[in-house]
């Protein structure tokens, strides 16, 4: 699911870091790769970042001499280069991303459903990975694709796992939006939904996010009680019955547990 680039303010005479600010664009400038499918030309870019076409001139041709980004010579529009792909293999390997991802095929194999892996991002859940079931009728979502936090199965064992339930809940925008008829937007409601995921450490989605899919999450927490991310096992309603969701959660929760051993511990995603 593409997602636009957070636009960023306009140049102003109020005694910024003029470096800092080189930086933030040139982050921004990423970012839109990042969460774009599609090779970008430079007027799309400045629209989608907020900054004038000469600017963005500026940044792409520095990033492409650097060999993070590439230009496609018949279009002349540009996408992420070797450098960037090299850069997220390394991350991948520290943060054991790579050995993460056998767990998930092993799980698809066992289940036969699909597997997500996410973290939080402020209100919102972001799918980092993905490992979609073999099976002709399944759901799938491409990591980038993002979710409000209190409306999936990885959001609310992400909310259920911090410090205050409470402030988590006052923190969130008012009225909460609806997805789907299942969605919990009763601030009370949520907050007793939250206080049993944290007593039984696990969640369930009935159709909250998106009508017609089910998926039981777990928290994938550090030795010292961080959460580093949140597991989902997900699939059509049709074949997801309320039972088999009952009878994954302790195979969520034993994948969340082998997960979290995999990762450094003093790295989060």
């Amino acid at each position: 699911m593409a997602t636009k680039a957070t636009p960023l303010p306009a140049d102003s005479a109020n005694g910024s870091v003029a470096g800092t600010q080189s930086i933030m664009r040139t982050l921004s400038v990423l970012a839109a790769f990042r969460d774009n499918e599609e090779d970008l030309g430079v007027s799309e870019l400045g629209v989608r970042v907020g900054l004038s076409a000469s600017t963005v001139h500026r940044i792409v041709r520095a990033l492409a001499s650097e060999g993070y980004l590439a230009q496609n010579q018949e279009t002349e529009r540009y996408y992420l280069g070797r450098a960037s792909v090299l850069l997220g293999q390394a991350a991948n390997r520290r943060l054991g991303l790579h050995r993460v991802q056998t767990v998930l095929e092993r799980l698809v194999d066992e289940t036969g459903e699909s597997m997500n892996l996410g973290v939080r991002d402020g209100g919102e859940v972001i799918v980092v990975m993905r490992t979609e079931s073999k099976q002709p009728l399944r759901f799938s979502q491409e990591p980038g694709s993002r979710l409000p936090v209190y409306a999936t199965g990885m959001g609310k064992v992400s909310l259920a796992h911090s410090a205050s339930i409470d402030d988590e809940i006052k923190a969130l925008p008012r009225p909460l939006r609806a997805l789907t008829p299942k969605t919990i937007i009763s601030p009370d409601e949520l907050r007793s939904e939250l206080i049993q995921i944290r007593r039984q450490g696990y969640s369930l989605d009935d159709g909250e996010a998106i009508t017609g899919v089910r998926c039981v999450a777990a928290p994938i927490v550090s030795a010292d009680g961080r959460l580093l991310a949140a597991l989902a096992i997900q699939a059509p309603a049709v074949r997801m019955s309320r039972a088999r969701l009952k009878q994954l959660v302790p195979v969520a929760i034993a994948a969340a547990g082998e997960i979290a051993s995999m990762m450094p511990a003093s790295h989060q995603l």
